[in-house]
């Protein structure tokens, strides 16, 4: 039965992720985003660069963040794992890194190598993640790592962006730049496409207390004597009585009046799902189940009823 509905609910779902509409952002609102963020990006460091001011150095370092976002394509958990030490390995070409890669470029290749550097951070799952940097870049970040100890960042935090997980940093420069689609999601597929990659459907965690309001009711001794002796044949069979048959017993016992014709049939499955603990005496030819480190015998179980 469970398995079943497992199934259904894996197909429903399979469907949902293929019908799925995927809005990616138009090549203007891109534009605009990038044209926003080096504005004021630039606007806050100027002022940065004649006196520190918390509000502005905060501003700059999220600046920062988001355009490498943009230039690069990369997640914000790649970016924010960029930490100081990754800024003394930049990598370049030129004729003392490769000199054979350096030669082979044109005129206006060199200019745009001597213009750039390459910086290898920590990505997911501790994979090593490229990002591009300009030389306008690299300064602005050193200016940032300058002002650190003005902006009363502990000495022990290594990170260059003081970016928390789940940031609004895009929002914040999304909203004031005129866009027309406001959406973290739609940023994430745009970035898997260009990185030719399948778009994942985000995953959140439901709890049991946000779906279930009821509260669990354990089965007594009295309602699993009383299953094993009217399901004897289906226990030992390991099959599934009826629904009607399981209406009779209930009228039969009171004792299941607050079990509904479902739980029994479930909880009758999930006693077959369970490691076999059944233990067969040869010499008295006692068949003997274990529920729950209890020891019930059919045979005594079915006197008993019989007797009553």
């Amino acid at each position: 039965m469970s398995i079943a509905v497992n199934k259904i609910a894996s197909e429903s779902q399979a469907k949902m992720r293929r019908h799925k509409i995927i809005i990616l952002p138009i090549t203007k609102d891109i534009q605009k985003l990038i044209i926003h963020i080096k504005i004021t990006k630039k606007n806050c460091f100027d002022i940065l660069k004649e006196r520190f001011d918390y509000h502005t150095w905060l501003a700059a370092s999220k600046l920062v963040a988001a355009y490498l976002l943009v230039f690069n394509r990369r997640r914000v958990g790649d970016v924010q794992n960029m930490v100081i030490s990754d800024m003394d390995r930049l990598q370049s070409i030129d004729e003392q890194a490769d000199k054979e890669e350096y030669n082979a470029l044109d005129d206006d290749g060199k200019k745009i190598a001597a213009n750039y550097y390459r910086i290898e951070i920590r990505g997911k799952l501790n994979k090593d993640v490229a990002v591009i940097v300009s030389n306008d870049i690299v300064d602005e970040i050193k200016l940032l790592i300058r002002y650190r100890e003005s902006a009363n960042v502990p000495t022990d935090n290594d990170f260059v962006f003081e970016i928390p997980n789940e940031t609004e940093i895009l929002f914040d420069h999304n909203l004031p730049c005129t866009s027309s689609a406001h959406n973290s999601v739609v940023i994430t597929d745009y970035a898997q496409m260009l990185n030719q990659s399948t778009p994942k459907d985000r995953q959140s965690t439901i709890t049991v207390s946000e779906t279930c309001k009821s509260t669990k009711k354990p089965w007594s001794d009295e309602e699993k004597k009383v299953i094993f002796t009217e399901f004897k044949e289906y226990i030992i069979s390991r099959t599934h009585p009826p629904l009607k048959d399981i209406d009779d017993v209930k009228a039969k016992y009171p004792c299941l009046n607050g079990r509904s014709r479902d739980t029994v049939k479930a909880w009758i499955n999930n006693h077959y799902k369970k490691k076999p603990s059944n233990v067969l005496n040869k010499k008295k030819g006692i068949k003997i189940i274990s529920v729950k480190n209890k020891n019930y015998n059919l045979k005594r179980l079915t006197k008993k009823s019989l007797d009553l």
